[in-house]
Parts: structure tokens; sequence; C-alpha cells
């Protein structure tokens, strides 16, 4: 082997809180984990298969309840070691390259989506599939060739096969979804050939060919109508008269288009100008508006302060008709001295209502002169409010003269025009038009013999060749030989689309009983997997294998299969025990291989009995 593709596990860990660890160990090579029903084994493979990016959360049994958490570590051929973490109920992913017992204190983990994504490969598939030598890969998704990106799963169907899916009589390579056979030999092709879809051609789909060539005949079909009614109106008239009438109603309506033209221009420079005087107007109103309003609030201060005033020198003239016997100033007797005092302070006094009377009076001639400019204020309002009625009924009426007679005559002389000019330009170029007639014909008939011949189906660019099917087939029969497959003489490979399988002495694979089924299944997975290896392609060099022995009689049984003999069942242990570390083998089923063989290979037994062994997968 010159190249390292291909992980193999090495643990699996259940886990739930207040839960004592299901666990698991497993190696390179050959691993069998036996035991009676209902001791777990369908439920390990199930947690495997999930592992590796299954859909479904593996079903819960009375022994799983608690746990959470599944844990899965494998390592690579060039040994590297990582492990994947999920939830049982689903969803997706986390990963981190580290032993499994350090996964919950060491490192940071990597989210992967559970479903394949060709736009991210943060992915579980995606990650899987660069573990076993994949790079990005087309898988052939029909006949015409569409494409979709390989996803793990696709290799899954390969190497991960359950209890009721290896006796069937359907193709290993199959499903069982008919829609999804060219998908399937797509991949079993990439995996023998290494070669993938991504260079092959679409081909278009046999309705919607048909549909899109009808429908282009039924477009040309119009497109000869209008041309020939055309034609057919200019044919039937004198051109040059027809062309002589066209011209002078053109000339006509050019003339009226011109006076309309400037009839808008000269209403729209009014409308302007009344526009612009109106918004003047209310413009400077705002502006006297608000003097009005300061100056209101002016003659208010002044008749406030003239009462103030008028209040002081009647309160003066109240005070001077009274007799007082004691002195007002200071409460002593009338003497000489409070005599001359109160002489002082009523001179004093006289001054005082002397400046309050000058005061009153100037403020009396600005109160008069206030009350004049809000008068003439008012006076302006009304004259700019009366301007601004016969301003707006202007405006509105050259508004309506423009929408309703001027525009309406321009645009409607305007299409006539354009009307016109189409017409002439259809006379003129008559010969242009018979040429474009001439043309669609010819294509109308062009697709008319498309749509006769039938579009074949893709077909893929490589194929499987016979010489490639040949080596397989001798692969998976030396493997049918060494489990002493009786009286085995040829394998051969029937690649018709039905059946697309292995022929045994010249019998189809599903003609044999379930456990010949179940074993010439198994040596169909193993094949692929050495041919794989022995050519160098990518592949995941895994294999799990539930119940290749014991065959699967129903949901509630499994008995000994009739069919295998014990030489074969011997001779079956012997080989796989023997398998090169380059791969691993992971078998669960009823059967127990001799103690010869168990000490060879990684060997775990469920005995079901609580006091003897291992009971099952979950601890007691």
């Amino acid at each position: 082997m010159s190249n390292n593709f291909g992980f193999y596990i090495t643990k699996l860990h259940v886990t739930g809180l207040n839960s004592k660890t299901a666990k698991l160990e497993f190696s390179k090579g050959f691993n069998v984990i036996s035991g009676l029903s209902d001791t777990g084994k369908s439920y390990i493979f199930a947690c495997i298969n999930f592992m590796l990016g299954g859909g479904d959360s593996p079903k819960e049994i009375p022994e799983s309840i608690g746990y959470s958490d599944v844990f899965l570590e494998i390592k690579t051929f060039s040994n590297k070691t990582y492990t994947l973490n999920r939830k049982l109920i689903g969803g997706n992913f986390k990963l981190k390259e580290i032993e499994i017992e350090k996964f919950l204190t060491q490192g940071v983990a990597r989210d992967l989506k559970s479903q394949h994504s060709s736009s991210n490969d943060d992915n579980i598939s995606s990650f899987l599939l660069t573990l076993s030598g994949f790079g990005e890969t087309f898988v052939r998704k029909d006949k015409n060739n569409a494409k979709r990106e390989l996803s793990f799963r696709d290799i899954a169907k390969l190497t991960l096969i359950d209890e009721e899916r290896i006796i069937t009589e359907k193709s290993p390579v199959y499903s069982g979804q008919y829609t999804e056979q060219t998908q399937e030999q797509s991949v079993l092709e990439i995996l023998l050939t290494g070669k993938d879809a991504k260079d092959l051609e679409q081909v278009e789909d046999v309705k919607v060919y048909a549909g899109r060539i009808k429908g282009k005949i039924e477009f040309a079909d119009t497109l000869i109508k209008e041309l020939s009614e055309k034609l057919k109106l200019i044919e039937q008239e004198n051109p040059v008269e027809k062309q002589l009438q066209l011209q002078k109603r053109l000339d006509e309506l050019t003339m009226v288009l011109a006076d309309s033209s400037s009839q808008l221009e000269k209403l729209g420079n009014e409308k302007q100008l009344l526009y612009n005087e109106i918004n003047s107007i209310e413009s400077k109103g705002l502006l006297q508006e608000e003097l009005s309003n300061r100056f209101s609030l002016l003659k208010e201060h002044y008749i406030s302060d003239i009462k103030r005033l008028e209040f002081i020198t009647e309160g003066e003239e109240y005070f001077s008709q009274l007799t007082a016997i004691k002195c007002p100033l200071c409460g002593g007797d009338m003497d000489k001295e409070h005599y001359d005092c109160i002489i002082e302070e009523g001179e004093k006094s006289s001054s005082v209502m002397y400046s309050i009377e000058v005061e009153l009076d100037k403020i009396r001639i600005k109160l008069n002169d206030l009350q004049s400019t809000l008068e003439q204020l008012n006076i302006d309002k009304q004259e700019r409010e009366s301007n601004l009625i016969i301003l707006r009924r202007q405006f509105e009426i050259v508004k309506i003269e423009i929408q309703e007679k001027i525009e309406p005559i321009k645009s409607a002389t305007k299409k006539e025009i354009d009307s016109l000019i189409t017409e002439l330009s259809l006379i003129n170029e008559k010969d242009v038009l018979k040429q474009q007639l001439d043309n669609y014909f010819v294509q109308k008939n062009q697709l008319e013999k498309e749509l006769a011949i039938k579009p074949k189906f893709g077909e893929p660019t490589y194929g499987i060749k016979y010489t490639v099917f040949k080596e397989f087939c001798n692969s998976v029969e030396n493997i049918l030989r060494k489990w002493k497959y009786p009286n085995i003489s040829t394998v051969n490979f029937d690649d018709s689309y039905k059946t697309f399988d292995l022929v045994l002495n010249d019998k189809n694979r599903k003609a044999h009983g379930k456990g010949m089924r179940a074993i010439t299944y198994t040596s169909f997975i193993l094949g692929l997997m050495d041919y794989c290896i022995d050519k160098d392609l990518p592949h995941s060099r895994t294999i799990i294998l539930d119940s290749p022995l014991t065959t699967y009689q129903g949901k509630e049984s499994k008995v000994k299969s009739v069919e295998i003999a014990k030489d074969m069942e011997d001779a079956f242990f012997i080989d796989l025990s023997a398998v090169d570390s380059n791969r691993q083998i992971i078998m669960l089923d009823n059967k127990d291989p001799n103690d010869e063989i168990k000490s060879k290979i990684n060997y775990i037994h469920f005995t079901g009995d609580k006091s003897n062994g291992r009971q099952g997968f979950f601890p007691i």
C-alpha cells in the first residue's frame, strides 16, 4: 500500500449523567462481537452508523435509558487520532484531534454539521471523505448526467451492512430506491475506477427538451403572423401614396407638437413666477406675523409700566393731604430741626414725582407709535391675504391649463407621431421585413426537425469496463474460495441496469437462500475493499457487518442458518482472522469462532448472564 487512505475505529463510549459508561475497544484487523440476542449488538451497530453520519438516532432500549451522549474514537492509517461526540437525540457533531478520555478536559472542539454541504467543509461527511482519500468528487444522478457531490453516506452503503440488508435479494449496490440506482452505480464506478462524473456533459431531459423546442416554435409562429399581417397591409395600398399621406400628417402633427411645447414652456414659466411670488409673500407674512406678536408683547409691557407709574403718583397725592403731629421721618416732636427735615424731604418728593410724570409722557408717546405700527401691520396682513387669494387662484388656473389641456395634447401628438414614424419605417423597410419573415420560416423548419429527433440520454464518459469488473470479480472469487463456498467455479458480474450484481456459477446471487446471500453479500463488500486497497484507490477501509453468519428471520428472531456448513463457517473465521493491519472488519453475530481464532483477533463476547462474564454492551 503506497497511501494511507482510510481510518479505523478504536473506541466507542456511550455516557449519561449518573450512568456508568458503556465502552468498547476495537483494533485493526478482525473484530468479533458475539453473543445472544438482546445483549446490545444491534445497538452498537446503530451507534457506529449514527456516529459516521447516519441520520437516525439509535432506537431506545431499556438499558439505554439515562444515557445522552455517544463518543467515537477513530485513528487514521497515518497515525492521527480523532474523537467525535454527538447527542443521542441527534444533531450536529463536535470533533477534537485527541484521545477519547481527554475529550471533555482538553482542546477546543470543532463543530461539524450532520448534513453534507457542497459550499462548506465543516460537516461530518466531508471530514470522513477526506480521511478516506476522496477529494472533490461528483456522482452521476440520472440518465441525463445531472450531478451532485459525493457524500460519505454513499460510501457507508458499501461499508456498514445491517442484519436486514445483508440478506437482501437486491444488488449490494442498490438501496432499494429505484430513483437512486443510477447514483448508486456511479458510486461503485468511482470506487472501482477512481473516476467521477465531474466532466460529464449534462443532457437535457426529453420532456424539458420538447417543451423548450415547442415554445420556440410557438414564438416563431407569433412573429411570422405579425410580420405577415404588416406586409399584407403594406402591399394592399400604394406605398408611394401612403408614404405621402403619412408624411403630410406627420408635418401637421409636428407643428401641433411645436405649438403645444411652446405653450407649455410659456405656462410653465408663468406657473414658476406665480409660485415664487406666492412663496415670497408667504415668507414676508411669516416675518411680519412674528413682528406683530412681539409688538403686542411690547404694548402689554408699556401698559403695565404706565399703570405702575400712575399708581405711584396717586399715592403721593393722598399722602400729601395727611396732617402729621409727629415727624413722619423720625417720629420725634415737630421742633425746628424736624420741620427743616420735612421741608427737605418734600422737595425731594416733588422732584421724584416730576420725573415720573416725564417718564409717563415718554411711554405714552411710544405706546401711541406702537399702536400705529400694529394697525399698519394688520392692514398689510389683510392686503397680503387678499393678494395671496388672487395669486393662488391664478396658479391653479395655470396648473389646470397645463395638466388638462396642453400636456394631454402634447402626449397624444407624440404618441401619434411615433406611430406614424413606425408606419413609415415599415414602408421603407419592406424588403427587410420580407427577409426577416424568410428567416423565421427557416428557423421554424429547423426547430420542427429538432423536435422530431429525440435527444439521447447522457452516457458516462468512462463507465466500468469489463476488465475492471473481471478483476473485481476475481477478488470476490478468491474470498469465496478461501471460505470454501460450495462448488464455486466462476464469479461474474451482470451489469444490466436492473440486476447489477454478482453471478455465481452462472446463477444470479439473489437466486440463493438467505444464508448464502449473506455470505456472498459479505464477499462483495470485502472484495470491493480488497480491490480498492490493491489499486491504491480511496476507501474508508473499515467494514461493519451485522450478522453475516446468522440468518435474520424477522424483527423478533434470528435462527441458525441451515445453509452454511460448519467447515465453511470455520473457513470464514480463519480467513478473516488473518486480514492485514491496513484495514478493519467489525463483525456482530451470534456465532463464535473457536478458541484458537479468538486468541488471534479482538474478540468480545456478551453472555446475557449477569453472573457470567460481560452480560452485554451496557454495564449492569
